[in-house]
């Protein structure tokens, strides 16, 4: 299970969402993770981080409104990752 924490910094315009490879869900042949971070807009950016906080990429990323976002990664080979993701609002 995800979980959601405010950025002191970054205010109400950002939040990290920490997630492990059991939240992943496989449809459809590939793993997909949804993202609830709750800014209210379309306009946001999305930094990865793996648990030694290197940055790192999903597969895609898509926006699904202005509540959530799901990243995609493989499933053969399993690309899944545990970590965390920084949304920031603009």
């Amino acid at each position: 299970m995800a979980i959601v924490r405010s950025i002191p910094d970054i205010g109400t315009k950002g939040i990290e969402i920490s997630f492990i490879l059991s939240d992943w869900l496989l449809i459809g042949g590939q793993y997909i993770l949804d993202l609830q971070h709750n800014l209210e807009t379309l306009s946001v950016t999305i930094d990865l981080y793996d648990p030694s906080d290197d940055l790192i990429m999903a597969g895609r990323t898509k926006i699904l409104n202005t509540n959530n976002i799901r990243l995609f990664t493989s499933y053969d080979p399993d690309c899944r990752f545990e970590g965390k993701a920084i949304i920031i609002g603009l």
